[in-house]
């Protein structure tokens, strides 16, 4: 993972984790469930950069219901900060100390609006995924090979949208300080 900051921000990235439909495998399990739409999905985490705005991670498929955001954070990322590392995201992962979190104490009004932007930003991009309609309707692909066809579609569709924000349209400019440091315990 790349650790190269601008100036010193003790977070990493911020994570979101984000939803698809899928058709519902046979047989039947509660852990395809997706309560995002209250239907069979597959979770993703997505990263993007904070200074570049940049997707910078992804993880998944994994079944929507059986894997919370927290639950995916903690078995992945989680592991890779370095001490006094940190992400920003939104209250699905609160209660770990790793995260600043929605209602984090520690806000300021103006971290609270960068905090804002950067999370609007990171919805943006999760809405140009959905806008392709392998991703953005049900992907019907069935059999055991499904996982696979959806994290390979997911990952190009992930490339071709990197290189549009690069390329074509930008994200706009989060621009993002710490007033005060705190480290995680």
């Amino acid at each position: 993972m790349i650790r190269t900051y601008h100036s010193f921000i003790p977070f990493m990235f911020p994570i979101q984790g984000t939803d698809f439909r899928i058709h519902e495998p046979k047989p039947f399990w509660k852990g395809w469930l997706s309560h995002k739409f209250n239907g069979p999905g597959v979770r993703y985490e997505v990263g993007i950069s904070i200074q570049s705005g940049q997707i910078v991670w992804i993880f998944g498929p994994l079944p929507a219901g059986a894997n919370s955001d927290l639950k995916i954070y903690q078995s992945r990322v989680k592991s890779m900060l370095l001490p006094g590392e940190m992400v920003e995201a939104d209250g699905g992962y609160e209660s770990d100390r790793t995260v600043r979190g929605k209602h984090d104490h520690m806000y300021s009004p103006r971290e609270r609006l960068m905090k804002g932007r950067v999370l609007a930003r990171h919805e943006n991009v999760n809405a140009k995924f959905k806008s392709w309609g392998a991703l953005g309707k049900v992907f019907r692909c069935k059999g055991e090979d499904m996982m696979e066809k959806h994290r390979l579609v997911f990952n190009a569709i992930a490339v071709i949208t990197e290189l549009e924000l690069q390329h074509q349209t930008p994200l706009y400019p989060a621009k993002y300080s710490v007033t005060r440091g705190w480290a995680a315990a």
